[in-house]
């Protein structure tokens, strides 16, 4: 019965011992995996802080390429209206020195002559 007991023992021992092992591997395994996560989460830290400058980058570009058009389309408007005054500036204008070169050509024409202008001497 002590060699049967001896045997268990034994038998136990070399089942512990191979379990043991078996988790020894599986955690050189699982470090490996770790070391290979690490390595990997590192990289997309790295590639994240790239992302991040150039999605900066264009953001920047892209507000001043906004920017740039916002101004274009305001010179645009600012010119059209300016030609837009100048157009009716100049064809009220015009119309008025006409009307105004007219009405003193009438008052030249229908002013009194010297002598319808001044009454005979004595009245």
């Amino acid at each position: 019965m002590a060699d049967q007991r001896l045997k268990d023992l034994q038998h136990e021992t070399s089942e512990i011992t191979g379990i043991l092992s078996d988790n020894v591997t599986k955690v050189f395994e699982r470090e490996g995996k770790l070391a290979d996560l690490d390595q990997r989460g590192e990289e997309l830290a790295d590639l994240g802080k790239a992302f991040h400058k150039t999605a900066r980058t264009v953001e920047r570009k892209t507000r001043w390429s906004n920017i740039r058009l916002k101004i274009f389309i305001a010179v645009g408007v600012a010119v059209v209206l300016m030609i837009l005054i100048l157009v009716l500036y100049f064809t009220l204008s015009g119309g008025t020195q006409e009307g105004s070169s007219s009405s003193v050509e009438k008052s030249a024409n229908s002013a009194p002559k010297d002598s319808e202008a001044l009454p005979p001497p004595g009245h």
